[in-house]
């Protein structure tokens, strides 16, 4: 393989998929998601960002609202199952990283041959770069993952260029005179 570090672990995510749709594999008792087992009882069909209009974008202005839309497709009964969004810079460094059992949220059941959409409401308030969403969709057990993307889609953030680094933690600035009493301490 020729590239970097981070090309090299979305070359891999992707072998690991192609390889879990062509053969239908056990699920281990033990590390079925270190083991990146794919079942596809759920399938991620669309991963869309949205902006605050709600129209499909691959630009955000740092800090405005928008969504991440996903797309499922169940082709058997799955029961409670985790779904998780994580936020990546293009060199693979991990800025966000959640799921709905974390947030608390009790998902529904869903029947062979229904769909949904999932949609995470976030406000990105990323400095200017462009970076990487991936989502996943997990058995409620940990056992497994029912599908999983690492590298869904790119999208850029602009931001004014009033900061460096990854995140924009909009500090304010405040000038001060010392009183005397503190300019004798």
């Amino acid at each position: 393989f020729q590239g970097s570090a981070a090309e090299a672990v979305i070359a891999y995510s992707d072998a690991i998929r192609r390889a879990a749709r062509k053969m239908e594999q056990e699920v281990p008792v033990e590390e079925g998601l270190s083991q990146r087992v794919m079942t596809f009882d759920a399938e991620i069909e669309k991963v869309s960002l949205l902006d605050e209009t709600g129209n499909p974008t691959t630009v955000l202005q740092s800090g405005r609202p928008s969504t991440v839309a996903v797309d499922i497709i169940f082709h058997k009964d799955v029961y409670q199952p985790v779904f998780a969004l994580t936020i990546r810079t293009l060199d693979g460094y991990l800025i966000y990283d959640t799921t709905t059992r974390w947030m608390n949220i009790d998902t529904p059941d869903f029947s062979a041959g229904k769909r949904c959409r999932i949609e995470f409401n976030l406000s990105i308030p990323l400095l200017e770069s462009e970076y990487q969403l991936g989502v996943d969709v997990v058995a409620s057990d940990f056992s497994h993952y029912y599908d999983r993307l690492e590298r869904a889609m790119s999208f850029w953030v602009k931001h004014p260029e009033d900061a460096k680094g990854i995140i924009d933690l909009n500090a304010k600035v405040n000038f001060s005179t010392p009183s005397p009493a503190q300019e004798l301490q």
